[in-house]
Formats: C-alpha cells, structure tokens, sequence
C-alpha cells in the first residue's frame, strides 16, 4: 500500500511540476515579445564601481515601474559572464547563468559556453 501511494506521489509531483514549468516558459515568451516594454541600459562600471576587463553592461526592461527583464553582462579577461532574470509580480521566474570561457589556441582565442 505505501508503494502505491509514494507512486502516485511522485507521478502527481512530476505532472504538477511540468504544468508549472510550461507556464513560466509562456511568461517569459510573453515578455522577450512585449513591445510595450522599455528598454533602460546602464554601464557596469558607472552602476557598480567595480571595473573589469572586458566593461559590462546593466539591461532593464520595465513597464509602468515594473521591472520584467534585467540582463547582466561581464567581460573577464578569461571570458564573459551573463545573467538574465524574468520577473513577474516582482518575483524573479526564472534565472538563466552563462559563462563563455575564452581558450588559447595557436590559432588565437575561441569559446567554449557553460550554461
């Protein structure tokens, strides 16, 4: 009985949580289409500070003073950090990390991408 139960647990869990990932991923396609959104960009340096190799760039998109969109962007000496966060109600929804790692070659520099 208690097999059955963790069973049909788990199955539930599983179809709830893909119901709820489809939403976000319809959230956040609404947003990367909104044209009523406005897009604010801001140099790194001047918003942080902090100076890097490579400068940085700060992205908000926003809406009657909504934030729905902020994209970060590093450059590293080593590579390139960025980070996107999709907000709904002021709640982040979904984050999404990359890291492009510059590697020498004899033939120059080339990337690699870990997301």
């Amino acid at each position: 009985m208690r097999e059955l139960f963790a069973t049909i647990f788990v199955l539930t869990s599983l179809i709830l949580s893909g119901q709820e990932i489809e939403k976000i991923d319809r959230l956040v396609n609404t947003i990367n289409i909104d044209q009523s959104l406005t897009l604010n960009e801001f140099d790194w340096v001047e918003v942080t500070g902090i100076t890097s190799d490579g400068g940085g760039i700060l992205k908000i998109w926003t809406n009657d003073n909504k934030i729905y969109k902020i994209h970060e962007e590093i450059g590293l000496s080593y590579g390139r950090l960025s980070t996107t966060i999709y907000m709904n109600d002021e709640t982040p929804i979904k984050i999404i990390e990359t890291e492009e790692n510059f590697q020498k070659t004899n033939h120059g520099f080339i990337t690699s991408i870990i997301k």
